[in-house]
């Protein structure tokens, strides 16, 4: 009972983060799948698909050295929590679609959270990044989210990932 309170919680959690849409908002985000950093269209189309994209004001990408990743720009007022849980989420996502990305940056009004795909490989302990459907990687995704004190450790204990002001 309580493990199902918990899933609601967090489905709720993203249905606030992503301006009322739904975790079953994202359509095929899978069409995406084998993608690279360098396909502006492709991590276009992925962004407007996740949580969050009623509030992106645009992204760039990183693609003239390694380690390659992507910065996404939100306008959103949200709390610190609710930011770095959508942040690990979306990354998640993107990390499993784009297969060079390296580095995921959230920029909110000047506040950028990032987070690298091997510290947040190494948070969920498998090999998470093979997921073949957004129902398998949901599966993988949301024990982790429910936890706030994980979450909240995740960003304590990392050190690629950094929380910097613009």
């Amino acid at each position: 009972m309580m493990k199902r309170i918990k899933l609601v919680l967090i489905a709720m959690l993203i249905f606030l983060i992503s301006g009322c849409g739904s975790v079953e908002s994202s359509g095929d985000i899978f069409q995406y799948n084998d993608s690279y950093i360098g396909d502006n269209s492709a991590v276009g189309g992925m962004l407007r698909l996740l949580p969050g994209s009623e509030e992106l004001d645009g992204f760039s990408l990183q693609t003239k050295s390694e380690p390659y990743g992507l910065t996404a720009q939100y306008s959103g007022r949200h709390s610190k929590e609710e930011q770095r849980e959508a942040l690990l989420y979306n990354a998640t996502f993107l990390f499993t679609l784009i297969h060079n990305a390296e580095t995921v940056s959230a920029d909110y009004s000047g506040k950028v959270i990032s987070v690298t795909r091997d510290e947040l490989a190494a948070w969920y302990g498998e090999d998470i990044f093979r997921a073949s459907s957004e129902e398998e990687l949901l599966d993988l995704i949301l024990p982790k989210l429910e936890d706030r004190e994980q979450v909240n450790e995740f960003f304590e204990n990392q050190t690629g990932v950094n929380e910097r002001d613009k």
